[in-house]
């Protein structure tokens, strides 16, 4: 059996120490969003989490242009929860 729920999500460019070290700067990349199986779990947003950490590792190694950049998967989205 299978129960579908879809997660809207950021990417997030984290950099760290570019400007004033140790701090960390972020800025928001890109809006996706994936459809994810939930049945059997209590709670449908470990089901994200566990997708998340893995597929940050391979966003992050294809997309990283600095050894200092990092990128994560932000749920849920900040920007539209602010709006209402």
């Amino acid at each position: 059996m299978e129960i579908k729920k879809q997660f809207d999500y950021e990417i997030v460019k984290i950099s760290r120490g570019l400007e004033v070290h140790p701090w960390h700067t972020s800025e928001v990349v890109d809006v996706d969003s994936v459809e994810l199986n939930i049945f059997g779990y209590s709670n449908p947003t470990e089901v994200f989490a566990k997708w998340s950490s893995k597929a940050q590792k391979e966003y992050t190694k294809d997309n990283r242009t600095d050894a200092r950049d990092s990128y994560y998967f932000r749920y849920p989205i900040l920007s539209s929860m602010e709006e209402e």
